[in-house]
């Protein structure tokens, strides 16, 4: 990566949202540009481990001009609805934006299991859409487990041609990144016989690869992983593949890609471990990565970093 500079010292999302939406944790960041909206929008997770029940990890949504300063979407409530018997009742969380025509279309993991605050149910790959980022049409799950307790989830979707692209993490590879592919966004998806196929092997730091993203510039597709070396006592920093085909060409690590501090030299709330990243391509050819990092001891809050061409 070529030089990067953060757009602040604090995290980008604030401690708390209204009705006590994200008191604990808002993190895994996923933004997007639309260009109809001229402006950045951005899907995250909210947890609330003070609920009674759950679900306690909801999809929230913000909007920002300039990738800097950040509103909440729909006043800080959870996008997408969700009731008892739905399958998606009991968790929403990590989640992917792809807009096309205009229309966003939002996959994120759902569950209807019991979980925990901190220990999701068996997470499946959900879809919607909206015209508006205000009203959401729910389409179902897309992407699902074989079998009882198999979890498919945390996914981003891009486009190859006229291929739809899906890496997403897979507890039968735990903590590794695999693929499916479709002509249509919504599926059915076809996950790739060769699974997985990012496992961080090789890395100096950790086999383990979750929680991707994918931004594709001048016909090479860079892919932002999540290491988890935070649990390894590894760099700071976010792993960095590359790709000119996601389809079926070879995959290689690039670099370790690290955040410089903001215009005073400062790193402060971020100085420990990030991961979750979040990118998407920007009008003027730079990278909007979103980042998760630690805070204030059990809560975790979102940052952000631009990334030049």
């Amino acid at each position: 990566m070529k030089a990067s500079l953060k757009v602040c010292d604090h995290p980008i999302i604030t401690l708390t949202g209204p009705e006590g939406g994200f008191p604990n944790r808002a993190i895994e960041g996923s933004p997007t540009w639309h260009p109809a909206r001229k402006r950045f929008e951005m899907t995250f997770s909210g947890l609330n481990a003070g609920r009674s029940g759950p679900p306690f990890w909801r999809v929230y949504g913000a909007h920002s001009p300039d990738g800097v300063s950040w509103t909440l979407a729909k006043g800080g409530a959870p996008l997408i609805p969700t009731s008892d018997g739905e399958w998606d009742c009991r968790e929403q969380g990590r989640s992917c934006q792809y807009v096309e025509d205009g229309v966003t279309w939002l996959f994120y993991n759902g569950s209807d299991d019991m979980p925990n605050a901190y220990v999701p149910g068996t997470l499946r790959i959900g879809l919607a859409s909206s015209s508006d980022g205000i009203a959401w049409k729910k389409h179902g799950v897309v992407l699902r487990g074989t079998a009882p307790r198999h979890t498919r989830y945390s996914c981003w979707v891009t486009r190859q041609g006229k291929t739809y692209v899906m890496l997403y993490n897979d507890n039968r590879f735990e903590f590794h990144i695999s693929r499916a592919t479709d002509p249509s966004l919504q599926g059915p998806w076809t996950p790739d016989p060769g699974n997985p196929i990012i496992t961080g092997e090789g890395t100096p730091w950790a086999d383990k690869a979750e929680d991707c993203s994918v931004v594709c510039r001048d016909g090479e597709y860079l892919i932002f992983v999540d290491d988890l070396c935070y649990s390894q006592g590894t760099p700071y920093g976010i792993p960095v593949y590359r790709t000119l085909d996601i389809i079926e060409g070879p995959i290689e690590f690039a670099e370790l890609f690290i955040p410089q501090p903001d215009t005073r030299g400062r790193f402060r709330w971020d100085s420990g471990s990030i991961g979750t990243p979040g990118a998407c391509l920007a009008p003027d050819g730079r990278i909007l990565l979103l980042y998760s990092a630690p805070q204030d001891g059990d809560g975790a809050r979102i940052g952000a970093v631009f990334i030049d061409p």
